[in-house]
Order: structure tokens, then sequence, then C-alpha cells
């Protein structure tokens, strides 16, 4: 945690200096409310590249190779690219998809866990 610590210390400094131009920048007149808007600007495009590298690897991670139901193997398909409304932004994600060719049913990971089971109705 300590370590997690320090690096938003330090991005958070990064941030700043980015935000105020090292320091330069005159903030007397600036209100509060405009100060408060550029941070959470800044906020939200971190939190939604952070967001969308989780969902990434989250989808590295599924890694199941058969059908949860009749145990044959599963073929990859082409990923769903759904763009996810979380609390604050939108993040863009490649749901990655395995079909069973016996079950005709679509699998990817779920919101609970990476992985199966979690699969779509059948599907002709």
């Amino acid at each position: 945690m300590a370590i997690k610590n320090q690096l938003i210390a330090q991005v958070s400094q990064e941030l700043l200096d980015e935000l105020t131009d090292g320091g330069r920048r005159d903030l007397r007149e600036v209100r509060l409310s405009q100060m408060e808007d550029e941070v959470y600007q800044v906020a939200d495009r971190v939190t939604q590249r952070l967001l969308q590298g989780m969902l990434e690897d989250q989808a590295g991670q599924a890694d199941a190779s058969h059908c949860p139901c009749c145990q044959s193997p599963l073929q990859e398909r082409p990923a769903h690219e759904d763009p996810i409304r979380m609390k604050r932004v939108e993040v863009q994600w490649d749901k990655p998809v395995k079909r069973c060719p016996k079950c005709r049913r679509d699998f990817f990971p779920s919101g609970r866990d990476v992985g199966l089971p979690g699969g779509s109705d059948p599907q002709s």
C-alpha cells in the first residue's frame, strides 16, 4: 500500500505541475469551481484509462477452453465491442467471446468473475 500511496503522490504532483504550468499559472483569479472542474476532468481521464487497462487485463485472463455444460472445446469469436457507462466515465470494452459449437452458446467474462460460467442464451 505504501508503494501505491507513493505512486499516487508522484502522479498527483506531476498533474499539479501540468495544471499550474509548473507553478507559473496565475491562480488568483481562478474560481474554486473552475479548479474543481479542471481536476475532475483530469481525474476522469485517468479513471477512464485505468478502467480500460483493467478491462483489457480481465479480457486477457478469460482463458476457458472448454464448455462448462458439455466440455466441448470452445471456439474464439469476434469480441463484442460494447461501451460501458461507469459511475463517472464511459469505457470501451472489447468483451472476449467464446462459442460452444455443440451447445450453440456464447460465453464471456461476467461482471462477477473472469471466464466461465456466464453464457448467453442459445443462439441459432
